[in-house]
């Protein structure tokens, strides 16, 4: 499902579980009480030109390797290392099943929320717990308990929630696997296990989707934890403006900026940590759009994996009721 652009970016849990849901779920009542879908670190930045369709775009095609050859061993070297990385995103994407309970910090301008989310098979749970450092009051807390209820007793909310997560997994899979060939990549440091790598677009690919048009634009950086080959941050920024069908379906201004974050966040589960998008451009019909988005993730504990939405949301309300000091998140 293609979403508008400032609504795609919005969605920030990522589609590592493509279980199918039972259409019994909804009558034994246990239903997503809110159903966010975060994207898994490194294809944060992929979902930028998927924002400006809402019209079925055709499937990936399977891409040879660069025509052009690798320069010197060093440069195939790298290339190498980012297809391993890859796979191994790819892989853990697909593998690591497990559910967790964290913190998200957003800020919005001058405004920061901190929210609770636990994660269920079902679909994630998220609870606003403070603002700006404050703690909600009786009366925000009473709303935030209604909201979740009244989301709890939806029962088409889950499958709807599904089927978007199912297809945004596997179009954001494409495209993170388009990476190796989109683009060179050349070692420019190393410090004990860390590697950085630069990257800047390939000419020789042709990509096969409206999507996979920007990484004709983007150049940047990755870290690489060279030990275990897992991505540990990716920095990137449009060189040049995007347009899309010659600018008549809208345009990414050059100059845009992402950086996105990952670490090994508890017992080898890789996750994100933290996310910052600036982009600016106009969409179909010349609307202007603007999105920059700066988020944090922290405090990650594994949860049972049988855990229903009901309780984890009573468990979000008895954190929120617990004293704590949010000044710092």
């Amino acid at each position: 499902m293609k979403l508008g652009f400032a609504l795609l970016l919005r969605r920030r849990y990522r589609p590592v579980r493509r279980r199918s849901v039972s259409s019994r779920a909804g009558s034994r009542g246990t239903v997503p009480c809110r159903l966010k879908c975060r994207f898994s670190p490194l294809p944060i930045f992929l979902s930028v030109p998927l924002a400006f369709f809402c019209v079925a775009v055709p499937a990936a095609k399977a891409f040879p390797a660069p025509s052009g050859r690798a320069r010197g061993n060093e440069q195939e070297s790298a290339q190498q290392l980012v297809r391993d990385v890859v796979w191994n995103e790819v892989q853990a994407q697909n593998r690591d099943t497990r559910h967790w309970h964290f913190h998200e910090t957003q800020w919005k301008g001058a405004v920061r929320k901190v929210y609770d989310v636990i994660q269920t098979k079902y679909g994630d749970v998220h609870r606003l717990l403070a603002i700006d450092g404050q703690p909600l009051d009786a009366k925000a807390q009473e709303a935030e308990s209604k909201r979740i209820q009244k989301l709890c007793n939806d029962p088409q909310q889950i499958e709807q929630a599904q089927k978007a997560r199912n297809a945004d997994a596997k179009q954001e899979q494409e495209l993170l696997e388009m990476l190796p060939d989109a683009f060179i990549f050349r070692e420019v440091a190393r410090k004990d296990d860390i590697i950085t790598l630069a990257f800047t677009p390939n000419p020789d690919f042709h990509p096969s989707t409206h999507e996979a048009q920007v990484f004709h634009h983007m150049d940047g950086t990755m870290l690489v934890d060279g030990r275990v080959k897992r991505l540990l941050e990716i920095h990137g920024k449009l060189t040049t403006p995007v347009e899309f069908w010659g600018g008549l379906l809208g345009h990414l201004d050059a100059g845009g900026t992402f950086n996105v974050q990952q670490r090994d966040v508890a017992d080898g589960h890789w996750d994100m940590v933290y996310m910052r998008v600036n982009m600016d451009g106009k969409a179909l019909f010349f609307k202007t759009i603007s999105v920059h988005d700066h988020e944090a993730y922290s405090d990650y504990q594994q949860v049972p994996d049988n855990i229903t939405p009901s309780e984890a949301a009573r468990q979000l309300k008895q954190d929120a009721e617990s004293p704590r000091d949010y000044a710092g998140e």
